[in-house]
């Protein structure tokens, strides 16, 4: 934490195809802590900006860029650079978004909304009675999927790591709550669901609960790792996975890579805020000189939701 120094800089003169942003609001993610101990980290040059997600307005625009205008608002998902006020970006990174939205909302949600899009429609395929568990319910990406997964009908099973979080929880949805430090979730989900078992196992902490996840998952039913906020997963054996299930890693990337995927995303994303389907917890907003907190914040999980950085 004490090598992100915050500091004055000027962009580089605009590229063919890109786009100058005033960033009005910009999303914390585990993946820039993962960035930030030099994880997943291998195309930057050092000293550089880390930050995958923000909102802002377009200053300036390269002659080559036809489909935005200067003015207008845009936010982006998994584009390395945004801890900063002013930053060029490329337009294929970048989605229009709704005036009528707020930027601390879109910012606090916007990559999360769209990992729970994708895992729900694309992945799970989710359907009324349904049962799901996911793993760290409180964080921004879990109640964002709490909420989204009960309005299609699911029964949804979620994990804390302590009991404070257990009540806030519920008035998001969420159907039972496992403090996971207390109990094996899997021999709580065996009680909730009579021996049955869940159709879809989400989970994002890794190391800590994985094998305990693929205990939990009924033959035919799906277990999805999408991030590993405890560590990498464990190795475990071919005998390991349950029966006739499935394994599968869930990540943005893959909505990013292909446009129209992620604008069929974002739609589902943008029309289940407007719609009040989702409601997203902003946890905390802090400056953009206090990151360092921010990180500390969310490394330890004490948040419930989202936190923003304010430019």
């Amino acid at each position: 934490i004490e090598n992100l120094e915050y500091c004055n800089f000027d962009p580089d003169p605009l590229k063919i195809d890109e786009l100058r942003i005033k960033q009005n609001s910009i999303g914390v993610n585990f993946l820039d802590i993962y960035h930030r101990k030099g994880n997943h980290f291998k195309n930057i040059k050092l000293p550089g900006i880390i930050g995958v997600e923000g909102i802002g307005v377009i200053e300036d625009k390269h002659a080559s860029v036809k489909e935005f205008r200067v003015g207008e608002k845009i936010g982006y998902p998994l584009n390395i650079g945004a801890y900063t006020t002013h930053r060029n970006i490329n337009k294929n990174a970048c989605i229009s978004m709704p005036d009528a939205l707020d930027d601390i909302t879109l910012a606090g949600s916007l990559m999360k909304g769209l990992t729970v899009s994708h895992i729900l429609y694309d992945i799970i395929k989710v359907k009324s009675g349904d049962v799901i568990l996911w793993h760290a319910i409180a964080g921004g990406v879990g109640l964002i999927a709490c909420q989204w997964a009960k309005y299609l009908g699911a029964k949804i099973i979620g994990t804390v790591g302590s009991d404070e979080k257990i009540d806030l929880v519920k008035k998001f949805g969420c159907d039972y709550v496992i403090n996971y430090n207390k109990q094996l979730a899997s021999q709580k989900v065996r009680e909730i669901t009579n021996g049955d078992l869940c159709d879809a196992v989400v989970d994002g902490v890794g190391s800590f609960t994985w094998l305990d996840s693929l205990k939990s998952v009924k033959p035919y039913g799906k277990c999805i790792t999408f991030g590993l906020a405890s560590g990498q997963l464990p190795n475990f054996s071919f005998e390991q996975i349950p029966s006739e299930s499935y394994i599968t890693r869930a990540t943005v990337g893959s909505i990013i890579e292909n446009r129209k995927f992620l604008i069929k995303n974002s739609d589902k994303y943008l029309n289940a805020l407007m719609n009040k389907i989702i409601t997203p917890r902003i946890d905390t907003i802090f400056d953009l000189k206090d990151v360092s907190l921010a990180h500390e914040i969310l490394e330890k999980r004490k948040n419930i939701g989202s936190i923003v950085l304010k430019p």
